[in-house]
């Protein structure tokens, strides 16, 4: 479970996809994990443009660390996901969890870490252990 000071849920009202991300400490993504391209898409772009392609103007308040889907075989990973500063390959599919209970069965395809910011080497010391960094 992620404990955010900030959250942006739909079950809340808020669409995380037109609300500012940056400037709020670490931000971390969880988009639809759906097998539809449009449901990924939109959110790989939304953290490319505020990560990426923005200059970073305060590095204390600029990081990002992303759960998507390993789709090496897609347009938006190669375009996008191949930019940030470091990607974690996961073992074995994540488990979810829902109000405090683990789901039934684990995601249904293979998923990765991306992470953009200062601290790459603090990302590969936490992420290391759970799978192959690139």
């Amino acid at each position: 479970m992620v404990r955010a000071k900030l959250s942006y849920d739909e079950a809340d009202g808020c669409n995380g996809l037109v609300e500012p991300w940056r400037e709020f400490g670490l931000v971390f993504m969880n988009p639809p994990h759906s097998m539809s391209p449009f449901n990924i898409e939109p959110w790989i772009k939304k953290a490319f443009e505020e990560f990426i392609t923005a200059p970073l103007e305060r590095d204390d308040l600029d990081a990002f660390v992303g759960l998507v889907p390993a789709k090496t075989d897609t347009a938006w990973f190669h375009d996008s996901v191949t930019e940030f500063a470091a990607r974690c390959f996961l073992k074995g599919r994540p488990k979810f969890w829902h109000e405090g209970k683990e789901t039934a069965g684990p995601g249904k395809f293979a998923s990765m870490m991306i992470y953009h910011g200062p601290a790459v080497g603090l990302f590969y010391k936490v992420f290391g252990p759970y799978g192959w960094i690139a």
